[in-house]
């Protein structure tokens, strides 16, 4: 796959991102969804100091990740435990 280069603005600044072909719409959401937290969390806390509200996001971001992991974990181990019921039965 071909490499490019875009620019995503996040708060306002601007930073150069290689992706590959295919991969921008997906990015341009991220970018979207990122910078519409950033002004809810602008709007809810009534502070403008961006690197607190970028860490917070952060926060934000990578709890439900985590989330979604021990989602998907939970998943698999319930989906082995039927399978061994299954051959048990």
């Amino acid at each position: 796959m071909a490499i490019q280069k875009i620019k995503i603005n996040i708060a306002g600044r601007y930073y150069p991102v290689k992706i590959e072909d295919g991969e921008e719409e997906a990015i341009r959401r991220i970018e979207k969804d990122i910078n519409r937290k950033i002004n809810e969390y602008v709007r809810n806390y009534n502070s403008n100091n961006i690197l607190d509200i970028t860490n917070m996001i952060l926060f934000d971001f990578a709890y439900k990740l985590h989330q979604t992991k021990v989602s998907g974990e939970k998943e698999k181990l319930i989906s082995k435990l039927i399978e061994i019921e299954e051959i048990l039965k």
